[in-house]
């Protein structure tokens, strides 16, 4: 047994490793009402849900690129110009909603002249609430959203929307490449062979055409951060048929400055649980089922978690994973995986055998 464990150690099989040899521990005494206090007092809760009612626009054009704008002097001007430069037969509009900027951009946005460029000047809201006033706005029958640091192919539109009217998708996804700061093309990100609904999406909202409806009585949550997480929770789960395309329709730069990269060490990396309690709720009164793929990507924002919040001070990090499980373990029933999904048999056994040690040591491995 010893040279196994020894020949496994050293293969890098770790996930096998803990799955054979580190499944039997001793687990931790947990305070709930104790811990959910902690964490409220260190990030508060906002309770925002992303069930809204409001009016629709009706469709009078096929597409909408919706783009939201917070001090964005340094790129906002590339942005556009990818965005007009479109080479497509479908007609579009560009919405560039500017969020209460302190910069040039609303002056550098005034200096554009297209007659697809549309501007909303609203005071500062964050993210969620400038793209909500994109959505609210929108004349198209698709939704492409596009971060005013990014810009997109000449032919993301066509190639999109192209695929959408052949299939009748709701959504299509297409690939991205990351581009640095300075401009440097980087690698191109694809899909996996095997296409999953929710698993295999990318959980964001750009890079990808929406079909409208789907944000009938639904807006981004204000207030937390990680507000893309309706896109997999909520957005997904109501499309009836996802396309993927090979084409690479979106340039994501790496930003220092972005919110990933801020994020570390930041009290609103909790919002990680909040916004994941929050939508469930909202599902359920939405209607929508816990399918297997929705508990494979609750599982999955464990480790998620875990990276999230590694800067915070232990004893948060502590309560978040504690909060975490008993979330899941409350609302979600077990379930049996196969020899090739050890991933997901671990971590569920984090969730439902809690140690605190164990769930480091497996996330710093893995």
């Amino acid at each position: 047994m010893n040279k196994a464990k020894k020949i496994i150690r050293h293969l890098g099989l770790y996930k096998l490793w803990f799955f054979l040899f580190e499944r039997k521990y001793q687990l931790d005494w947990i305070d709930l009402k104790n811990t959910k206090i902690e964490l409220e007092e260190y990030c508060h809760n906002v309770k925002a849900s992303c069930i809204h009612d409001y009016t629709m626009n009706t469709n009078e054009l096929k597409a909408s690129i919706i783009v939201p704008a917070y001090n964005a002097e340094s790129y906002i001007k590339c942005c556009l110009n990818s965005l007009i430069s479109q080479e497509t037969v479908y007609s579009y509009e560009i919405i560039v909603v500017n969020d209460g900027s302190t910069d040039c951009t609303l002056e550098l946005l005034s200096h554009v002249k297209s007659d697809k460029l549309r501007i909303i000047d609203k005071h500062n809201g964050g993210i969620s609430s400038a793209r909500n006033a994109g959505v609210m706005n929108a004349l198209g029958e698709y939704l492409i959203f596009c971060d005013a640091d990014d810009c997109m192919d000449v032919g993301a539109v066509q190639h999109l929307i192209e695929k959408a009217e052949q299939t009748d998708a709701d959504i299509v996804e297409g690939s991205f490449r990351y581009i640095s700061e300075n401009g440097r093309v980087g690698r191109v990100v694809k899909h996996k062979g095997i296409k999953r609904k929710i698993v295999n999406t990318f959980g964001v909202p750009w890079g990808k055409c929406i079909r409208k409806s789907l944000f009938q009585g639904i807006c981004f949550p204000e207030g937390y951060w990680f507000e893309d997480s309706i896109i997999h929770q909520i957005i997904l789960p109501r499309a009836n048929k996802i396309e993927w395309i090979e084409d690479v329709v979106y340039y994501y730069r790496t930003n220092s400055n972005g919110a990933t990269s801020s994020s570390a060490g930041n009290p609103k990396s909790i919002d990680s649980l909040w916004i994941s309690i929050s939508l469930l709720e909202d599902r359920r009164n939405l209607g929508l089922n816990d399918t297997m793929d929705y508990y494979l990507y609750m599982l999955n924002m464990l480790r998620l978690g875990f990276h999230r919040t590694e800067l915070l001070p232990e004893k948060i990090r502590r309560d978040f994973y504690y909060e975490y499980a008993a979330f899941l373990n409350s609302n979600f029933e077990t379930r049996k995986f196969g020899l090739r999904d050890l991933d997901f048999t671990n971590m569920q056994g984090l969730i439902t055998n809690v140690s605190y040690s164990k769930y480091c040591e497996y996330f710093s491995r893995t």
